[in-house]
């Protein structure tokens, strides 16, 4: 992707609509909690952001109907499967990767998109456990998303029938995975979705939607930035996938 493209996307996002009444609401609500993110105190930022994503354990009950989860603890590899009770395809397999800014969440935390994902493609979803920020900063998520990757691979699964995922941090993770797959020549799956993809690190352009957004400001990408690069450039392309060339990519 050029900067002319990114520019672009800046632009369209310029022009949505505004939010609904609804949405302005729950806007508003969220903020209510975050509006005080601990800036400058990296570790009380962790603990709040650790605290505030994670899920509770009456909701992972909620979120479990039709679905099984299965924990995997490899000596390099940590993660659970989603598989649905029947009637599911097994040659084919989502890797998702879940968001929290590189420094928060799990893949219990985001049971309830797959799960969602599990019941909607009656495929199992592999979701990666990779390690975070500040104890591992980059480019250790990377590192552990790609050999989740290869090692789907190793189990059978061809890469045309993988696909990757991912939400906010898992988004821009998504796109970092298939950055390092293309350049270290190796295969690549299927096609990505990212959702809301925090692509870009530097926080240094214009946001459409800083208004709107219930859960960060532009202010706050500085802070959860520089706990995951842990003093790397911003502009490094497996970072900010936002500066990289996306030629050879798959479908995304």
């Amino acid at each position: 992707m050029t900067n002319g493209s990114a520019t672009q996307i800046s632009s369209q996002a310029e022009a949505l609509p505004p939010p609904s009444l609804r949405a302005r609401i729950i806007t508003r609500l969220v903020r209510l909690v975050v509006k005080h993110w601990p800036r400058g105190d990296y570790r009380a930022l962790v603990r709040r952001a650790r605290r505030l994503f994670g899920l509770p354990p009456w909701l992972t009950f909620a979120v479990s109907f039709g679905v099984n989860y299965e924990r995997v603890e490899n000596t390099d590899l940590c993660g659970e499967w989603i598989t649905p009770d029947a009637n599911y395809s097994d040659d084919k397999v989502l890797l998702y990767l879940h968001g929290g800014g590189y420094v928060s969440c799990s893949p219990q935390s985001h049971r309830p998109i797959t799960a969602a994902l599990v019941r909607l493609l009656h495929h199992r979803v592999f979701a990666l456990d990779y390690r975070l920020a500040p104890e591992s900063p980059f480019p250790a998520a990377v590192d552990d998303a790609v050999r989740a990757f290869i090692w789907l691979t190793q189990l059978g699964f061809r890469p045309q029938n993988i696909a990757i995922a991912g939400d906010s941090a898992g988004g821009g993770l998504t796109i970092a995975t298939m950055l390092r797959l293309k350049a270290t020549q190796q295969p690549l799956p299927a096609c990505a979705v990212c959702l809301s993809p925090w692509l870009d690190l530097t926080g240094e352009w214009n946001y459409g939607n800083a208004e709107c957004c219930s859960m960060f400001r532009p202010e706050d990408i500085p802070s959860f930035a520089e706990l995951y690069l842990n003093g790397v450039s911003p502009r490094t392309p497996e970072a900010s996938p936002v500066f990289a060339d996306f030629t050879g990519l798959p479908p995304l």
